[in-house]
């Protein structure tokens, strides 16, 4: 709500989730529209969240084949729809072996992409990046790059270049139980950084900014960055890029951050379990037999039911 008086102009701010009040004033026309777009851009995260909250309210989105210059398929979808169903009903849909394909969330024009797990609801995906992104289905070779190192239990140390304050670092990283751990040192003693793998949402590549940043350029090509958007107190965003010096240390990280965040089985991309037929459309059979040699008052009948699945 805007307040006022001749000398000054403000905004009245009221957190919705906790009920905090607050008045911005400012003389400057220039101050005002900033704190105007952050209301926006706050109200609009506020409407995403609203909307997770209404599981019968439907957004048209685009799904594109193979790349963004290629077919492209629209659906609706709620707040409640997953991954996997997307990827089902694209498949039949198109026609494609659904066992090979998995659901991308590109960034930008392909600069970085993070594969979707068939579990993940679709419109919280969406609504974590902004709308600088879209989805595009194709064979997952994201996942057959890091299938051989999902086998490994103990997580070793990798060494890997990280980027604060726009330098880069070298710092030696591991994933430790549930936790993306960084340490201070080669005796991995010290930590400096421990992030809940739960809420990291891993990319492949880089953003285009960052890849193209002359003044600190990046120190290898292996490189990958992480996304946390919830649990760090005081921080609505938390970005972390990193390189690794090889390519395998870069298969061996991301499959352990995989494997933390989803399990054994790591990423479930092909099609989820067939859900079964309510009572009333599956197919009865029913025999019925009686024992021959039983008297006859005393004569009983077995009956067996057969359900058969569609």
């Amino acid at each position: 709500m805007f307040v006022g008086n001749k000398k000054y102009v403000g905004l009245y701010i009221q957190n919705t989730r906790t009920g905090d009040k607050k008045f911005t004033f400012s003389k400057k026309n220039q101050e005002l529209e900033e704190a105007k777009e952050k209301i926006l851009r706050a109200a609009q995260q506020q409407k995403v969240v609203n909307v997770g909250m209404t599981s019968n309210m439907k957004f048209l989105n685009t799904i594109y084949i193979l790349s963004r210059s290629g077919d492209t398929y629209g659906t609706y979808i709620t707040p409640e729809t997953s991954v996997g169903e997307i990827v089902e009903e694209v498949s039949t849909n198109k026609s494609l072996p659904p066992d090979h394909y998995a659901l991308y969330l590109v960034i930008g024009e392909g600069d970085s992409y993070r594969v979707l797990s068939s579990s993940d609801r679709l419109l919280a995906a969406l609504s974590s990046v902004g709308s600088e992104c879209h989805l595009c289905l194709k064979p997952n070779a994201f996942y057959e790059s890091i299938k051989p190192f999902m086998h490994q239990d103990g997580w070793e140390s990798v060494q890997v270049h990280v980027r604060e304050k726009k330098k880069w670092k070298r710092y030696p990283c591991a994933v430790r139980g549930k936790s993306f751990v960084q340490f201070k040192d080669n005796k991995c003693t010290n930590e400096v950084v421990r992030l809940a793998v739960s809420e990291l949402d891993v990319f492949a590549g880089m953003e285009k900014a960052v890849r193209t940043d002359h003044k600190n350029p990046m120190p290898t090509r292996n490189f990958f960055w992480l996304k946390q958007t919830r649990g760090m107190r005081g921080h609505e965003d938390h970005t972390k890029y990193l390189c690794t010096d090889s390519e395998q240390d870069l298969q061996k990280l991301i499959a352990a951050l995989v494997k933390a965040k989803y399990g054994p089985e790591g990423l479930q991309t092909p099609l989820l379990p067939t859900r079964p037929p309510p009572p009333e459309l599956a197919v009865r059979r029913t025999t019925i037999s009686v024992s021959p040699n039983t008297p006859k008052r005393h004569q009983f009948a077995t009956a067996s039911v057969q359900y058969t699945k569609w």
